[in-house]
């Protein structure tokens, strides 16, 4: 039986696990010792949405004395560096065990466990509806109803959701359409039900995320992929709001930016600003009066479509998008998360780095150097992570990166609304 420590004769860095299990009555037990002395093998794939992270574990059982864990135990599970911090990759639910063994080989058995985040009314099927409802009001109501504690990127702060139909869906069915519509990553880890922008390698603050860098000669191998994102160079979605008539269609191409604004309220007077003098002296006299002041713009602000320059994509190259949309609003925001999603998967990386990194996880920012120019020029983010730890190799890693999105401001030289280009 080969443990984790004999690595260190082999030329290896020792790596260091810390694992518990709480059975179903929940009884607590520190296994970090036998998963040390018994592991033959670590996998786990920490993804981004809600693509359950699973946790693979096989352990030498050749003299017979280990406990099966029973199904829905729950593991948690640290891994690092002997003589360094440990980083906590969060709980999985045991739902798999398997043992097996045979006349030229020891008795062994796999544990698979899955996300602990994801069991419980989130698999649920539910029909309701929600109605001007904001994103992180939606998300408060749904992480209370499955005990979490909601977590909303900035940006999604204040966004209205007109309508939002759940017919016979599970609400992680319900949060990962509404995640594609907003180009977001809907996700449960440790305990919060998180809504993020996806592509942007930011925290749930707003804050950027430092970068990573690596160099071609610290990879061990790699995979560089480009594919031709069905030669589109834009996105065109429809919208037609039956209850008052009007349609319209919008379009999304590398030369769109939209911004959050307040709208000009109907009626209200020309000037340009709410501070100007005119504004000024006509609330002073109307407050004289006891009346209400002139409001020009709304309190609330809402998506402003720019168009630096004109839209020159023709029909074949341009995607649309089958849903027609009720409201002008849900077509802008659907368009430009199918764009930036668009844009995202045109290009793959995929690293295998000969020591692991516990401290890296989705989002993170990557820069490579020593590669192809053009791989080198690219700002990529971490699309999924995965350890491995075994006897042979020690302590590895897997990166599949993907391209990160463009939010830098342009210049604008020329302000059409991209609605009325033809």
């Amino acid at each position: 039986m080969m443990s984790l420590d004999s690595l260190f004769k082999h030329g290896h860095k020792i790596p260091q696990l810390y694992l518990t299990v709480t059975t179903p009555n929940g009884d607590k037990n520190d296994l970090s010792q036998v998963l040390t002395e018994r592991c033959i093998s670590l996998t786990l794939t920490d993804s981004r949405g809600f693509e359950a992270d699973q946790l693979d574990i096989t352990l030498d059982d050749s003299d017979n004395a280990v406990q099966l864990p029973s199904r829905d135990a729950v593991l948690e599970l640290a891994i690092g560096w002997k003589g360094e911090p440990l980083v906590s990759k969060g709980k999985y639910t045991v739902d798999e065990v398997e043992y097996q063994g045979g006349a030229d080989s020891a008795n062994q058995f796999t544990i698979r466990a899955r996300s602990a985040d994801l069991k419980g009314s989130l698999s649920t099927k539910m029909d309701r509806s929600f109605h001007k409802i904001t994103v992180e009001k939606l998300i408060e109501v749904l992480a209370k109803e499955n005990d979490l504690e909601p977590l909303v990127a900035f940006e999604f702060i204040g966004r209205e959701i007109f309508h939002l139909d759940q017919t016979n869906e599970s609400t992680i069915n319900l949060l990962t359409r509404l995640a594609e519509e907003y180009d977001a990553i809907a996700t449960v880890k440790n305990g919060y039900l998180m809504f993020l922008r996806a592509g942007l390698s930011q925290s749930a603050t707003g804050k950027k995320l430092p970068d990573v860098q690596f160099i071609r000669k610290e990879v061990n191998n790699f995979q560089f992929s480009l594919a031709e994102g069905d030669n589109y160079t834009a996105v065109r979605a429809y919208w037609h709001n039956q209850d008052t008539g009007e349609k319209g269609e919008i379009v999304i191409d590398e030369n769109s930016e939209i911004k959050r604004e307040h709208w000009k309220l109907k009626g209200r007077t020309t000037a340009k600003k709410t501070t100007s003098k005119t504004v000024k002296k006509a609330n002073k006299r109307r407050k004289a009066k006891k009346k209400k002041p002139i409001r020009q713009f709304s309190k609330n602000k809402k998506n402003v479509l720019y168009q630096h320059a004109p839209v020159e994509s023709d029909a074949n190259q341009m995607k649309t998008l089958r849903k027609v949309y009720k409201y002008k609003a849900g077509a802008l925001q659907a368009a430009k998360s199918a764009f930036d999603k668009m844009k995202r998967g045109i290009a793959s990386l995929n690293l295998d780095l000969p020591e692991g990194q516990p401290e890296l996880f989705p989002e993170i920012p990557v820069q490579v150097s020593g590669f192809k120019p053009e791989i080198d020029a690219t700002e990529w983010i971490i699309k999924q992570v995965e350890h491995s730890l075994s006897t042979d190799s020690g302590y590895t890693m897997r990166l599949e990166l993907e391209m990160k999105v463009d939010e830098k401001p342009k210049e604008i030289k020329e302000v059409k609304d991209v609605s009325k280009v033809k």
